[in-house]
């Protein structure tokens, strides 16, 4: 009897063991379905005149999402970056190219079979905001190499000023001035004061030959959005280019 005792323990607790021993398989599928990001990433869609990062706004309630580029982007082949919530598949995919010249819808689909459809709508009213300046180049004086001398700034502040120090004898009265600005900042209109009264501004041609000797020359950059900022350039003459 003791041993007919233990046997059915062990019964028991093996029973028991192999109820808790479960699969995947065993657990409902996920009824999750949702775009939680919808973006244009400018690596993927340079060749469409996308140049920074355009995230898209979902309205999860009445299942929109709604993203704006600029009025040149070519819509015909964009490739949007989705993210979606686990276990879930969307069609068109991620990074498919599609026309968004009209709204284009995305059915996402859950683990379990259940569907949620967005439509997505892109409009061309983005306007750049920035108006930094990424760097400033004398382009009639040139390194070892032949390249431009250039400094490189990454300030984004208005009133920022550069100093730059050229080699004695260098003519700083027409220097060939090349201003590269930061993907932000397309389509900002330049102006030059080379008077340094930050009054007497004029139109600016990325390329013109600008004069020096009266510091500093300011560059006026107005975004698109209206933001301005100026850059205070300093160029001065020393011995072999150093101090």
């Amino acid at each position: 009897m003791k041993h007919l005792f233990k046997l059915i323990r062990v019964l028991l607790i093996s029973v028991s063991i192999a109820g808790c021993s479960k699969t995947m398989d065993d657990y409902p599928s996920a009824n999750l379905r949702a775009i939680s990001a919808f973006e244009f990433e400018y690596y993927h869609n340079s060749d469409c005149n996308i140049h920074i990062l355009h995230e898209g706004e979902v309205d999860e309630t009445n299942r929109i999402i709604t993203i704006s580029v600029p009025t040149d982007a070519d819509l015909t082949h964009l490739r949007p970056t989705i993210t979606l919530s686990p276990w879930t598949t969307c069609s068109p995919k991620t990074l498919e190219a599609m026309d968004f010249t009209s709204p284009v819808d995305y059915t996402v689909t859950a683990q379990s079979g259940k569907i949620a459809v967005y439509t997505v709508h892109v409009t061309t009213e983005y306007i750049y905001k920035n108006a930094d300046l990424f760097r400033f180049y004398l382009l009639d004086i040139t390194n070892d190499n032949g390249e431009p001398m250039y400094v490189t700034n990454n300030v984004y502040n208005d009133g920022a000023v550069i100093n730059v120090k050229v080699p004695k004898g260098t003519d700083i009265s027409s220097q060939h001035t090349h201003l590269s600005l930061s993907p932000a900042s397309m389509r900002a209109t330049l102006e030059i004061c080379e008077s340094g009264n930050d009054v007497n501004y004029k139109t600016f041609t990325d390329g013109d030959a600008v004069d020096y000797r009266i510091a500093p020359v300011i560059f006026r950059i107005t975004a698109e959005g209206g933001l301005v900022n100026r850059y205070k350039i300093n160029v001065t003459e020393v011995e072999d280019g150093n101090e």
